[in-house]
């Protein structure tokens, strides 16, 4: 039996404590062979399937942990955009406002989900993540600001003809007030006319962003589950 890849997450790891990896199985037949390429240094194995694998993995010992969405905006021909009032582009001195923010606004992910793992570690991924997109790991980063304080932040990234959403925060304090919604037109604003289309995913349990993206233009395009293994005496790692 061929044994799945099993890739090292080092941002993860440096953040859990231990190490934590990312199975990326290529066919339906390869989620056989999951629990035995499981590296036995493990403390965390993610795995992410189609919706139509679910079954299969269902006789693991794989937990589920979250349902993707995943939504795509096509540009046809050009869209003149203009920037929403109140967004500029974020600079390295945006950093620790962002940081703040991912730090305390997120529920929905799958680290937040997972009831085995540590929800301040899950704030600090968070964290770290913001300042790595705003430090210049992203292609663009905009924020918005309400009486000179940053109430939420967009951070894309591009490769080639297409761009993804990869983090989008807005404070627990602004939340219901629609500025997700502008951040989003923001990017739209933004490549408009440099992409072919705009990629996000989200959890199917997150609706103000399911209805934040219908709203704006983004439709449907594919669905994904996510699972995660731990071993069971997990405070072996710590």
């Amino acid at each position: 039996m061929n044994s799945m890849n099993m890739t090292l997450q080092t941002f993860d790891t440096d953040l859990f404590g231990f190490s934590v990896y990312k199975a990326s199985p290529e066919k339906y037949s390869d989620i056989a062979s999951l629990h035995n390429s499981i590296p036995k240094d493990a403390g965390l194995v993610a795995i992410r399937v189609p919706r139509e694998w679910e079954n299969a993995m269902r006789h693991t010992q794989f937990r589920k942990i979250e349902n993707l969405i995943y939504f795509e905006r096509s540009f046809e021909g050009k869209e003149e955009l203009e920037l929403p009032f109140s967004v500029r582009l974020a600079s390295k001195y945006d950093a620790n406002a962002c940081s703040n923010i991912a730090q305390n606004c997120f529920t929905h992910d799958r680290y937040h989900t997972d009831q085995y793992l540590d929800n301040k570690i899950a704030d600090q991924s968070k964290y770290t993540w913001a300042q790595n997109n705003i430090l210049g790991r992203s292609d663009v980063n905009f924020v918005i600001e309400l009486e000179d304080q940053i109430v939420g932040f967009i951070s894309c990234l591009q490769e080639r003809n297409s761009a993804t959403i990869d983090l989008v925060g807005v404070s627990t304090e602004a939340q219901g007030k629609g500025i997700g919604t502008i951040l989003v037109k923001a990017v739209i604003s933004h490549y408009s006319n440099r992409v072919s289309a705009i990629r996000v995913g989200t959890q199917l349990n997150n609706e103000a962003s399911i209805r934040l993206y219908n709203s704006t233009g983004f439709k449907k395009v594919d669905e994904a589950i996510t699972f995660h293994w731990t071993p069971k005496n997990i405070e072996a790692f710590e």
